[in-house]
């Protein structure tokens, strides 16, 4: 089964631009040395000194030339573009502090940071997705799982760009395309980042996000969003594929002759016709509509959350406005939003596209480029206040409080202790930080919760327990049962007993039986058996045989029949 929680995060390389006042001045600082100074004013409301990550759970440093800002782990594409956006706020707000602190030392000018993929000389720098996905699938595995993996990818992030990317003004023979990525890539598949670009990139498969059965995907392929909405789309709806591909459920795969070609053609022109292995030639929406309505039924059958129906309904409408009007997409695509104001220019310019003298054309790249600028002079943030999804009231929770439910809120909360009582606390690696003196382990991404916390962690998650959504209702009544406390009998007996959902009742029953205390909770089990579900009545017989026995092992449900084995999917695939 598809996993019913994953990990969503970025990592953005910011350009970095200084102007010097005295343009005849020699003297200009280094990207490192910005950056520092970056982190420095960050940190001071932000984070703590000597430590690139902060208090939201965000991680930023210098890396080859750039800023490189990465986003805290966090559970939902929504969330992930909500801290996005917050990346992009913090580092705004710290660039006049920047710029006094680089006069001090005797540079004085401007500091521009751009949140876009190309510079003026050709160089370009990436924004990376990050997803937490199964390593294997139940009925298929190893290389074949991955080869399956693979090809029910490159199609989709291939024309993917249509609603999710950035736009570029490139050369005066090909003036604009909607993708600032697609010239760079070179390959379908390889493991390098800097070098052979390629639509899916395996160079993380030996860095997984977790133990056990995951692996880290790690796609080098799209454009640097500003647009909220943009960035809350491209990681949704590559969520909702990796849900179906993790199932076994995509077949009909719309192989691509030619995937760099495409991509890159595509990118120029959207409506262009590219060619199918099967000899078939279909235009990008086309094989978008594919993966829509492969997704529409998926969930039909095996069920969405709220996020991935708001998602399914975004999704088609961006379609259909493809369709339609591909620049009705302007207030969402920020391709779209920037080509729409590039034509008024040109229009208030008496110009076009067709006829771009070397003057206007320079002039239009300059444009592009304060389009990116994330200051309060970027076109962008004049265009959308404060963006085209996240709110400012959301942005300015995030500014200061990591993703509530993964282990970013670990991170965070000992650092702001650290920050508030002076408590010594060193973090340097994702899944590990030092507090007090002693090592602490963060092994699962999706685990929020830590028994060393320094908080009333009794309070926070007997309020959480009524959570919306059932798995971390699920996570938090676990957590309540490791701690042993008398005092929670009640609440997790109404838990057990009354929570809605049968998985999260299943679930804590489960946890009960595993608990090795047969005089707190065996009266709940009990009361659990008369249950109206018969897999939550099985697992209360199981936990309390297991109770009575002093056991601490999984339940094995019956196996189910499978409709097709191994060898059925390999031919689906091939």
């Amino acid at each position: 089964m598809s996993l019913k929680e994953r990990i969503y995060s970025l990592e953005t390389e910011y350009a970095i631009n200084f102007y010097p006042s005295d343009k005849a001045a020699e003297k200009t600082p280094a990207a490192s040395t910005i950056v520092q100074i970056l982190l420095h004013c960050l940190v001071a409301e932000y984070g703590l000194p000597n430590c690139v990550f902060l208090l939201n759970g965000s991680k930023f440093h210098h890396d080859v030339g750039h800023a490189e800002w990465s986003l805290p782990e966090c559970r939902t594409a929504q969330e992930a573009a909500i801290y996005d956006k917050t990346a992009d706020y913090l580092l705004s707000n710290v660039i006049p502090q920047t710029e006094e602190i680089l006069a001090q030392n005797g540079y004085e000018g401007h500091l521009l940071i751009a949140k876009n993929n190309v510079d003026s000389a050709g160089n370009t720098y990436g924004c990376h997705e990050n997803y937490l996905m199964l390593r294997d699938a139940e009925l298929l595995g190893g290389e074949k799982f991955l080869r399956y993996l693979v090809r029910c990818l490159i199609p989709f992030l291939t024309t993917r760009q249509i609603f999710a990317g950035t736009g570029r003004v490139m050369s005066t023979d090909i003036p604009f395309e909607i993708s600032q990525r697609a010239s760079f890539i070179e390959l379908p598949v390889s493991t390098t980042t800097t070098s052979e670009r390629a639509i899916v990139n395996l160079g993380r498969e030996n860095e997984p996000l977790s133990a056990g059965n995951y692996r880290r995907l790690h796609l080098i392929v799209g454009d640097a969003n500003l647009s909220g909405w943009a960035t809350w789309m491209k990681l949704g709806t590559t969520g909702i594929l990796l849900r179906m591909i993790e199932d076994l459920f995509v077949v009909n795969i719309p192989l691509l002759r030619d995937p760099v070609a495409a991509l890159q053609a595509i990118s120029r022109d959207l409506s262009t016709v590219v060619p199918l292995r099967d000899g078939r030639a279909i235009t990008a929406l086309d094989i978008q509509w594919h993966y829509y309505e492969l997704a529409d039924t998926y969930l039909e059958q095996f069920g969405c959350s709220d996020e991935e129906d708001t998602l399914m309904e975004a999704w088609g409408k961006a379609l259909e406005d493809v369709e339609t009007e591909p620049l009705s997409l302007r207030n969402r695509a920020d391709w779209a939003g920037k080509k729409y104001l590039l034509n008024k220019y040109l229009e208030n310019n008496n110009s076009d596209w067709d006829n771009l003298s070397s003057s206007v054309f320079t002039a239009l790249q300059a444009w592009d480029l304060r389009y990116h600028n994330i200051g309060q002079d970027g076109i962008y943030a004049k265009t959308w206040q404060p963006d085209t999804k996240v709110e400012k009231a959301e942005i300015a929770i995030a500014a200061k409080q990591p993703p509530q439910f993964t282990r970013a809120r670990i991170r965070g909360e000992v650092l702001a202790d650290a920050k508030n009582n002076g408590t010594e606390v060193n973090v340097e690696k994702w899944g590990e930080l030092v507090w007090n003196r002693k090592v602490y382990t963060l092994g699962d991404p999706l685990t929020f919760y830590s028994p060393f916390l320094p908080i009333n962690i009794y309070k926070l998650l007997q309020e959480e327990i009524n959570h919306a959504d059932p798995i971390i209702r699920a996570r938090i009544a676990v957590f309540l049962i490791e701690q042993d406390n008398p005092l929670l009998v009640k609440l997790l007996k109404k838990v057990a007993t009354q929570d809605e959902d049968e998985q999260v009742r299943r679930v804590t029953i489960q946890a009960l039986g595993n608990s090795g205390n047969k005089a707190t909770w065996q009266d709940i089990l009990i009361q659990c058996l008369p249950d109206k579900n018969p897999m939550v009545r099985w697992t209360a017989e199981w936990a309390l045989d297991n109770l009575s026995q002093g056991k601490k092992t999984v339940p094995s449900p019956p196996q189910m029949n499978k409709s097709q084995d191994e060898e059925t999917l390999v031919q689906i695939i091939r």
